[in-house]
């Protein structure tokens, strides 16, 4: 393909990248706007959600309770409900049904993501699994959006507010959320919409500390890597909070690591919890301080363990290595596991 350079007036060739199917970008000059034209694209998922949704007895419930956290988000973080809005009407379904799909891990017990993150090569080299129940495989998308002058690469499952997985935004920072279970949940802004906030940072610390003043319905580990080489993590339950300034190389699974482990819940650590110290394990002994980065795509794909404790394992539905020097980000998705690992240049950092 050729290019015109505005300098000289040659042609040139342009480098075109092979990219997921499942990748979309979305470019809008307010939330509202991004939410109208992501509703359409993700309307066919979005309507499915809500029909699984719907055949769940307690959905009438759910869908009630679910306005007791509205109030608190909108008064904080107004912009993502405006968002939310916008994708109601694109995907053409109510914002009253769609608000209980966005905060649902906040009004249900299950959980079942298994995520593994590691950060090494003095916090430059990223890697991340992205695990869930696989019948939501094809639910899972790669993004970039851009919001005036704000950009954020990401993982984006349909009919969410994006944000609560994995993603990089063009202020330099990558976020890699991983879920935590305890004990002390409250009605109060949903983990997502945290989630989704902090995925937008500048400042971690400064984050931090307006996040300890909110009040959380509950909590996850973030980890948050700069491409100045300085990397955070910060665990919350809905009450609590610590940060951490970590040292490299750096593992979470989905645990905490810090003084709230007390808040770990028997029935995570017993049931749904299954292998979350066993890879945290694997991982912090594969993980070195200096890696190449296809020695860090063999460690996200060590079955060492099994099925059900291995770094990759049944529910793994997606990976991501970000090098932060080369401003690339390689990518493995469950749902089109034939083409491998494919690669992105993240030159909106």
């Amino acid at each position: 393909m050729l290019g015109i350079s505005s300098k000289s007036g040659k042609a040139f060739q342009l480098q075109t990248m092979k990219k997921h199917n499942c990748y979309y970008e979305f470019k809008a000059d307010t939330h509202f706007d991004l939410g109208r034209q992501m509703g359409p694209v993700f309307k066919k998922d979005t309507q499915a959600g809500l029909a699984r949704s719907r055949e769940d007895n307690d959905w009438k419930n759910k869908r009630k309770s679910s306005l007791e956290y509205l109030h608190y988000t909108q008064d904080t973080f107004p912009q993502y409900i405006e968002e939310l809005n916008g994708f109601a009407e694109g995907a053409d379904i109510e914002f009253s049904d769609l608000w209980p799909m966005v905060i649902g891990s906040d009004l249900s017990k299950e959980k079942s993501e298994k995520c593994t993150a590691i950060i090494t090569n003095n916090g430059s080299l990223i890697g991340s699994t992205e695990d869930f129940d696989t019948c939501v495989k094809d639910e899972i998308y790669i993004i970039k959006k851009t919001i005036k002058n704000h950009t954020a690469f990401e993982f984006y499952y349909s009919y969410s507010l994006g944000g609560e997985s994995i993603s990089i935004n063009s202020n330099g920072f990558v976020q890699l959320t991983n879920s935590l279970s305890h004990t002390d949940h409250q009605v109060g802004i949903p983990r997502n919409i945290v989630s989704r906030w902090l995925s937008e940072t500048s400042d971690p610390e400064k984050d931090f500390e307006k996040l300890k003043k909110l009040k959380r319905a509950s909590g996850y580990s973030h980890t948050l890597a700069s491409i100045k080489g300085l990397v955070w993590n910060i665990e919350s339950t809905a009450k609590k909070a610590t940060l951490l300034k970590c040292e490299i190389p750096f593992v979470h699974t989905n645990h905490y690591l810090g003084h709230l482990v007390k808040h770990q819940s028997e029935e995570y650590k017993e049931g749904v919890g299954i292998g979350i110290y066993e890879r945290y394990e694997c991982a912090s002994a594969l993980a070195k301080k200096s890696m190449r980065e296809e020695k860090m795509k063999e460690l996200l794909s060590d079955e060492s363990l099994g099925k059900e404790k291995s770094i990759f394992n049944k529910r793994t539905i997606a990976r991501i290595v970000i090098d932060l020097k080369s401003k690339t980000a390689s990518i493995w998705m469950l749902r089109e596991k034939e083409d491998l690992w494919l690669e992105y240049i993240l030159d909106f950092i």
